[in-house]
């Protein structure tokens, strides 16, 4: 397959790439350069592709000025937005024939268990940016393409994301808890989320929303004892909820919230996931060079 990405200087699109390159798919790179162009630039570039990837946006886990909101909710929606209409722009015989485009299981609440029919959703910012997200995406369907929306968890791996930050914390045996530690902990290992990726785009009759998460969700007192046992060393501190929001402002809903979700869908159409229980997907990071 030859497959279109946004995203792809981040830990996931840069995971993505070299599993699908690994895998003798052909990769094209969607740049913040294109997007410049316009529309009809990103058009001509995704022609002729069999499939798209869309993994754009700012981090979340940093202090929330209001500019910084910002660029959370638009660039999440005007690069998906953009890229629906690049698509659609596409002649019809040259147009993508599938779209995996990222959103985040943050659209769900902080208390129930959800699965993809759930609709106990959130309601605060970044429940609304996932909407947003999702909707600005949707109109490719209307152009006969494949969609499938990821509703991303937390993604575990050696080169990026939050696991590299905390490992020298926890092998000097300073590691604790967040908040209460009873917040839930949605994860997914970055190999099993390479894998359920390429397994979605290989299959056309998958289409509309999955959770991109492990089946054995926990807490965040559970991810903490689990990379504690990994690391060989206690845990005993906990970082209180008021430092945190003294850090890090509203954005401290990133880490004091947490949702408890299921990988319903992708498990029923047959994906088998590698690293389902966080202390042995913690392992196989950790203890791995």
């Amino acid at each position: 397959m030859k497959v279109a990405i946004t995203g792809i200087t981040g830990f996931i699109g840069q995971n993505l790439a070299a599993f699908l390159t690994a895998n003798g798919h052909q990769v094209i790179a969607l740049t913040r350069a294109d997007f410049q162009l316009g529309v009809t630039a990103i058009a001509a570039k995704i022609a002729g592709t069999d499939a798209v990837v869309n993994l754009a946006g700012a981090p979340v886990v940093k202090r929330w000025s209001p500019s910084y909101k910002d660029e959370i909710l638009l660039g999440r929606v005007s690069v998906s937005r953009m890229l629906a209409e690049a698509i659609i722009n596409c002649p019809s015989e040259a147009r993508p024939p599938v779209v995996l485009s990222a959103s985040a299981i943050g659209i769900y609440d902080d208390e129930k268990v959800h699965n993809e029919s759930s609709t106990h959703f959130g309601t605060g910012f970044l429940a609304d940016v996932c909407r947003q997200w999702e909707a600005a995406i949707r109109p490719v369907v209307e152009a006969e393409v494949r969609l499938c929306i990821i509703r991303i968890g937390l993604v575990l791996g050696k080169n990026g994301g939050a696991l590299p930050k905390l490992l020298p914390i926890f092998k000097a045996g300073l590691g604790g808890k967040l908040g209460n530690g009873r917040q839930g902990f949605s994860f997914i290992h970055i190999d099993d989320f390479c894998r359920a990726a390429l397994f979605l785009l290989s299959r056309n009759e998958s289409s509309g929303v999955y959770n991109f998460v492990s089946p054995h969700f926990t807490t965040n007192y559970g991810f903490t004892k689990a990379l504690a046992r990994v690391v060989k060393r206690p845990a005993w501190f906990a970082v209180p909820a008021f430092a945190l929001k003294m850090l890090y402002g509203e954005g401290a809903v990133t880490l004091l919230g947490g949702q408890f979700v299921e990988p319903g869908r992708i498990v029923a159409e047959g994906f088998r996931f590698d690293y389902s229980d966080i202390q042995y997907a913690l392992a196989s990071i950790v203890r791995n060079p």
